[in-house]
């Protein structure tokens, strides 16, 4: 059953001024307000934004025709465009060491874990549109272990619709309107919810485990879908909610799967970046800046950090479900991503059965707050074009591995 909340939510309302918000950057994990920092010159320690954000026709088909990040061609299924190396410049790179670990230099600018830059207006979400995921009055529905916000974005009820799964301590609100921005740009409808234990969403019946994302993949998501109408959707995950989408799609039939800096292993980088985040919210303002935007931040940052600290969470790894995937996907990673390298969107490229397209940018854990531009172009194009519907009525993503 669905029903309206009451909750009144400390969040920022539409006179509020705009501040800069910075990622968590932890393996999963969400954006937070902070004062507005003046830009430093390209040569500094942080670079401006808009200086990641020159290539909008996303460089990585240039470099994956190139083979420029090894291992087997990438499945490029649409008409992206490649660039040329002057159109590139400094933005077009690709840092690799080792696996696709972006280099010292670069990785220094993203390594704090409060420092990935985003501003409100960068996704094309209007303040009308964050006000709305910020007000006390998303509706709540039912799954298994309690009750969950979401906000619906109303969409042709002809295409197939979008699900929007949130990163480690991220919630409705902490999307920042990208979902808003997709669902106007696709003209697909769009349910973003926050996950129980987040934002203001029912907290969990218990502390989670390891298997979490998969729980959540085999119950919550199918029940949700069930209760809310959502037939095949296209999965819209970003880190742990790109592993949750992965398992989901694993054993579902969705049309199709955008996964943004997904985990489908736990690599050593990503658990610095784990202890990393537990220094900031133990002995920085994390706690209090998380305050505004869960229920109850305790409840939130333990269920995901104590997890992702456990010895029993070093084994976890999704890499054998990843064959199971047939519909088309596509994988963006950032190489300066602290938690986690390219290696996690080689292995959906390596392991899925269906067509998969890579975008690799130049940016951190968080690619559709720090690049949106770029990012926001490869999921619409990638979802019109599963979502289009052709002469017999039928979605263009609902063929499968084998063009059936």
């Amino acid at each position: 059953m669905v029903e309206e909340s009451s909750q009144l939510r400390p969040e920022a309302g539409p006179d509020a001024p705009e501040t800069d918000v910075h990622q968590v950057g932890e393996a999963g994990h969400g954006p937070e307000e902070r004062e507005r920092e003046p830009e430093v010159p390209l040569d500094g320690v942080r670079q401006p934004v808009r200086h990641i954000l020159q290539t909008v026709r996303p460089r990585v088909v240039a470099a994956a025709a190139a083979g420029a990040l090894g291992g087997r061609p990438r499945h490029l299924t649409g008409a992206l465009e490649p660039l040329g190396p002057d159109e590139l410049g400094e933005v077009g790179k690709i840092h690799r060491n080792g696996v696709g670990r972006a280099d010292d230099a670069t990785r220094s600018n993203y390594n704090d874990p409060t420092q990935a830059l985003r501003e409100p207006d960068r996704t094309g979400a209007t303040a009308a549109s964050v006000a709305a995921v910020s007000s006390p009055a998303l509706p709540t529905v039912a799954v298994p272990g309690g009750r969950v916000e979401y906000d619906d974005v109303p969409g042709d009820p002809d295409r197939p619709p979008l699900l929007f799964l949130h990163e480690g301590l991220g919630s409705v609100g902490l999307w920042r309107g990208f979902h808003r921005a997709v669902a106007g740009a696709t003209g697909c409808r769009a349910v973003a919810y926050s996950r129980l234990g987040h934002g203001f969403s029912d907290p969990p019946p218990a502390p989670r485990g390891a298997g979490f994302m998969h729980e959540e993949a085999a119950t919550v998501v199918p029940a949700l879908c069930a209760e809310l109408g959502l037939d095949r959707p296209v999965l819209v995950g970003h880190s742990d909610g790109a592993s949750i989408a992965l398992l989901h799609a694993a054993a579902a039939d969705p049309t199709g799967l955008v996964v943004m800096a997904p985990h489908v292993f736990v690599e050593p980088v990503g658990l610095e970046g784990v202890t990393a985040a537990r220094t900031a919210y133990r002995s920085g303002d994390l706690r209090r800046r998380m305050a505004r935007h869960h229920r109850d931040p305790d409840v939130t940052f333990g269920n995901w950090n104590d997890v992702w600290t456990s010895g029993e969470f070093r084994d976890w790894d999704l890499r054998a479900e990843l064959g199971g995937i047939t519909c088309p996907v596509l994988g963006v990673q950032g190489t300066a991503d602290p938690y986690g390298t390219v290696a996690h969107v080689e292995a959906v490229r390596d392991r899925v059965r269906g067509p998969v397209e890579l975008l690799v940018l130049d940016c951190g854990h968080a690619p559709h707050l720090e690049a949106p531009e770029p990012t926001t172009a490869a999921v619409v194009r990638s979802i019109v074009s599963w979502t289009s519907v052709d002469g017999a009525g039928t979605p263009a993503g609902r063929t499968g591995v084998d063009g059936v």
